[in-house]
């Protein structure tokens, strides 16, 4: 091998590595915003059967993309790309449980679409899921970019909104 090739692959691995860390971060900071807000013992007295269908129904997608991740996993993925990939996907999922969770505690526009944008860029980086390891169609890869841009675009608003109620008791 050319010391290009071993430097290009260098240069792969850390910055795959340093931006899955980076999203990790990025999906543990937006827990902890969604965590500050959230009043769990009204959430669990109030939604006590909603969290436990949310938790399995969490469980079952982690555990989906478990299966394809380990259906993979002979291709060249090394024990740090699995961890790594697992602990990203338990992040993303369990952000979107907590923002719905805190939608419904509060019911306030800044968290419908603070919900909203959670939703789109879980959504989006399952869309990538299924690009990388089931079908490299340019419509799915068109999906992933929709719902990316419309994540960024509830970012924006969620930045911007002021808090007031969504629906007047």
């Amino acid at each position: 091998m050319s010391e290009t090739t071993l430097f290009y692959k260098g240069y792969v691995s850390f910055s795959y590595y340093s931006g899955i860390v980076y999203s990790i971060l990025a999906f543990f900071a937006l827990l902890v915003c969604v965590c500050i807000q959230i009043n769990f013992k009204t959430l669990f007295r109030k939604f006590y059967i909603q969290i436990i269908i949310l938790l399995l129904l969490g469980a079952y997608v982690f555990y989906s993309l478990e299966r394809i991740m380990v259906s993979h996993f002979a291709y060249g993925f090394s024990m740090i790309d699995f961890v790594l990939d697992s602990i990203y996907n338990l992040a993303f999922i369990f952000a979107l449980v907590l923002a719905l969770l805190n939608y419904l505690q509060t019911d306030s526009k800044k968290n419908l679409i603070l919900f909203m944008l959670t939703g789109c860029i879980v959504f989006s980086e399952l869309v990538q899921v299924i690009y990388f390891y089931a079908d490299q169609n340019k419509i799915v890869q068109a999906v992933y970019s929709l719902l990316l841009i419309f994540g960024f675009c509830f970012s924006y608003l969620f930045i911007n909104i002021k808090e007031d109620k969504y629906i007047l008791e």
